[in-house]
């Protein structure tokens, strides 16, 4: 990749779901009225800084709007100097110019607000927020999230980017429009995972904090509240978590002490606390004596590992996706069928896959596209062995997909399953009923991949070479993230954020 500027990530503007300062009725007096408050940026280590961003002020009250000043204040801990505001005049309309120098930064997130002043603004001080991404474009990539739509992805550096669909915010760039290429988290935050739901994301801090953001029906961001939220908001509680895994409409965390909490939608027992009842907190599931050390969470179930590698499930079952070798749903967990232990588990819509630790794989549910990659198309309510004998590193699944894929220790990709948008990425549109190599693409020839991700109508990975980002499929919301529109049936790279 080349080290170069990486450019203006993003610039929100007022008229989206930013709380600009533009008054809801006529206020009484001078108002300050910027045409965005939240700013991102990205820039390369060892690279230009990034070009000044202008950002323009004025008055939305009676009266002059006089004795303008800026005040810049860097978040705790976090080198100065970086950032230089500037106002053309002072008195609005007014341009403000914000100024970056990283000469000699190292990779990481800095943050900081920018606070406008004036003796008569009724609405004195007001502030924007700025966060600068500086990153090593030579390994940008850590891990990528994929959900119905859209995709996510970290920074080597811990910084947040989504893009594709954003109707309800799921982005979290402030705004509620869609992207097409991958666009900064606002909020300054430092992430080390994200999580994400059909309509949802989820990070969390190095220091276990929850955050969540985009769509909150049935309260699955956890804030209390069924409102959306266009930016990262805190999970009410303050518990401490380990892992966060989101669903359809909920989600689920593992605590640093192993005990699991869900929050969100709860119409078929899937938040697993004995009940049906939609929670807008983080509530305990009713495990007895069990500690977990990962959790899944699907479109109407949840899946949970034990210290030991037990697998147990709760939720919808009629599909059979809780793998108890029944179709009954009883509203807390359940030991999945057939005596394996796991190293990891997955859940896709609403089928589920275990690896265990020697890299068999085994999946159950539904199998209406060969999800389960067992060579039918016949449902499953206990773990069924997927076909061809591969010894896997890692699968992967998510909410709204109806396929699977594995990674072999080398990094060779396979995927299995519905293939109606070419996610499976083997150059067709055939659903495939075992694993099926991923295929070379034209510009970068064979690839071999660190991570994956799969879920909805699309596929990405992170390859081994300089953690690139590559995805495919279906591409109706800008998710593969190559600023096109366009489906593909091999794996394209993503643009540089």
């Amino acid at each position: 990749m080349r080290r170069v500027l990486g450019g203006i990530a993003a610039i929100l503007a007022c008229g989206s779901l930013v709380q600009c300062t533009e008054p809801t009725s006529g206020p009484d007096g001078p108002f300050i009225a910027l045409s965005t408050q939240t700013i991102a940026v990205t820039g390369a280590e060892a690279g230009a800084s990034p070009a000044p961003v202008l950002i323009s002020l004025s008055n939305e009250g009676p009266g002059d709007l006089t004795g303008l000043a800026t005040v810049v204040t860097y978040g705790l801990g976090q080198p100065l100097g970086w950032l230089a505001a500037e106002l053309s005049d002072t008195a609005a309309p007014s341009v403000l110019t914000l100024t970056f120098t990283t000469d000699g930064f190292p990779s990481g997130q800095y943050t900081a607000s920018v606070e406008i002043s004036s003796g008569v603004a009724i609405n004195s001080p007001d502030t924007i927020d700025v966060a600068l991404i500086v990153s090593d474009p030579l390994a940008t990539w850590a891990s990528l999230l994929v959900r119905t739509g859209g995709t996510c992805g970290l920074m080597t550096v811990d910084a947040a980017f989504c893009w594709g669909a954003n109707n309800l915010g799921q982005v979290g760039d402030g705004t509620r429009r869609t992207r097409s290429v991958p666009t900064p988290v606002v909020g300054g935050l430092t992430l080390t995972s994200l999580t994400v739901g059909t309509e949802h994301t989820c990070g969390l801090t190095p220091t276990g904090d929850a955050y969540c953001w985009g769509g909150n029906q049935a309260g699955r961001l956890g804030d209390s509240t069924r409102a959306n939220r266009p930016v990262p908001t805190a999970v009410t509680g303050g518990l401490t978590f380990s892992t966060l895994t989101a669903g359809t409409a909920h989600t689920c965390g593992v605590t640093t002490t192993g005990a699991a909490y869900c929050w969100g939608e709860n119409e078929y027992g899937q938040l697993g606390d004995g009940t049906r009842v939609d929670r807008l907190i983080p509530t305990a599931v009713v495990a007895d004596t069990l500690t977990f050390a990962s959790l899944a969470a699907g479109n109407g179930h949840t899946c949970g590992l034990t210290l030991d590698g037990d697998a147990y499930c709760w939720g919808d079952n009629q599909f059979g996706s809780r793998g108890d070798s029944t179709r009954t749903s009883p509203l807390n967990p359940t030991a999945v069928a057939g005596g394996l232990t796991f190293a990891s588990l997955v859940v896709g819509g609403d089928h589920t896959c275990g690896l265990t630790s020697a890299g068999a794989s085994y999946c159950w549910g539904p199998n209406d596209r060969g999800q389960l990659g067992d060579s039918t198309t016949v449902d499953r309510l206990i773990p069924a062995a997927v076909s061809g004998g591969l010894t896997f590193a890692s699968l992967a699944a998510g909410v709204g997909g109806s396929h699977t894929c594995g990674l072999e220790v080398s990094g060779v990709a396979y995927c299995w399953g519905d293939n109606t948008q070419g996610q499976l990425g083997d150059g067709t549109v055939a659903n495939r009923l075992s694993p099926t190599k991923v295929t070379a693409t034209a510009d970068a020839g064979e690839l071999t991949f660190a991570s994956l991700s799969a879920g909805g109508l699309h596929t990405c990975g992170v390859s081994t070479e300089g953690g690139v980002a590559y995805c495919w499929g279906s591409n109706v919301t800008g998710e593969l993230g190559d600023d096109t529109r366009s489906a593909r049936l091999t794996p394209v790279k993503v643009a540089d954020p």
